[in-house]
């Protein structure tokens, strides 16, 4: 078991947990709840490193491409105080991981990539990558996208924050523009207020397309939106 240590000796900044300077937080750990929690502070690592400027609502500038993973060459996938890059197989997972808590998806733009050979998918994930046949222990070699887009709040985060608004102030059957909803005086207080467009668009919007609760309309010179 993963156990985190006493001291951090030789943290390169304070921004990195105290884990960062222990060896076995850069391979997937065999235990399941040791390596739930190692692929959640991974998860967080990352967040944490590809933040948004300030005054930032949602940006499809926040991007990983994949590749940084699978061969591990900067900050924080290596660690050269103590000699460390994170393994393929713990890439892997955590691309997996971050799929599936919704805190990265596909860029539209993405291609499929072939990973590498000791980045397989764990038994017992949800299958988020094209797998193709099972390896010898029930993983998968398969492809990845090539990039992710990172999301500090998932879609279906915000799509619930819009709605409980929806909701809170009667806008069903409303209809309005993009700019009014994203940028109008009447959102000022919300977290969505600023929010970019095309992020909207992309990301947010197809959730509560899903949900039945917003239709999109019009052109990219006016584009607007009805609740219902």
């Amino acid at each position: 078991m993963m156990a985190k240590p006493a001291a951090a000796p030789g943290a390169e900044s304070a921004d990195f947990p105290a884990i960062y300077n222990f060896p076995p937080f850069f391979t997937l750990q065999p235990n399941q709840d040791t390596r739930s929690r190692q692929l959640d502070t991974w998860t967080q690592l990352i967040l944490s490193h590809t933040a948004p400027a300030s005054g930032t609502v949602g940006s499809l500038k926040q991007r990983l491409a994949t590749a940084d993973l699978f061969n591990a060459r900067d900050v924080p996938f290596v660690n050269s105080n103590i000699g460390r890059k994170i393994s393929p197989e713990l890439g892997r997972a955590i691309l997996d991981h971050m799929l599936e808590r919704g805190n990265a998806i596909p860029c539209p733009s993405a291609t499929m990539v072939p990973a590498p050979a000791g980045a397989k998918q764990q038994a017992g994930t949800r299958a988020t990558s094209s797998p193709s046949s099972p390896g010898n222990s029930g993983t998968f070699s398969g492809t990845f996208y090539s990039h992710l887009l990172i999301l500090h709040r998932s879609a279906f985060e915000w799509a619930d924050l819009i709605e409980r608004y929806a909701a809170e102030v009667g806008l069903r059957d409303t209809v309005l523009t993009l700019e009014e909803f994203l940028l109008g005086r009447e959102t000022e207080d919300q977290p969505f207020h600023g929010m970019d467009r095309t992020f909207f668009k992309t990301v947010v919007a197809p959730e509560l397309g899903r949900r039945n609760r917003v239709i999109l309309f019009g052109s990219d010179d006016e584009e607007g939106l009805k609740f219902v």
